[in-house]
């Protein structure tokens, strides 16, 4: 059943954190360690990586949005206009993967064949 009509309100699931959470339980290693060896590394994905929330990254961009500040649970500043600025990084399951358009096909090719 529906929560709510559609275009009335958000809902958000944790699914994808938690299965972060689950993979460092298990392998004993970081989410990020284990992304980048077991996933980006075999599948040929050189300019792909879990973003770290502190790291300087030439050319990174913030994403821009409109919503109440009060309600995102986290930092961000806004610019007028009712524009926030998010976090451009969380580095967990789910949230924080940057990648090119050309790993994005690799990634797909990989998953669809």
């Amino acid at each position: 059943d529906l929560k709510f009509p559609p275009g009335t309100d958000v809902a958000y699931a944790s699914g994808h954190f938690l299965l972060g959470v689950v993979i460092e339980r298990i392998t004993g290693e970081p989410y990020a360690s284990y992304m980048e060896q077991h996933v980006f590394r075999p599948l040929g994905l050189s300019e792909t990586y879990v973003d770290h929330p502190y790291q300087l990254i030439p050319n990174r961009v913030s994403g821009y949005f409109r919503h109440d500040p009060e309600v995102i649970g986290g930092p961000v500043s806004g610019i007028g206009n009712g524009l926030l600025i998010a976090p451009v990084a969380y580095g967990r399951g789910d949230a924080g993967i940057r990648t090119t358009p050309q790993d994005l096909m690799r990634f797909y090719e990989a998953l669809f064949t």
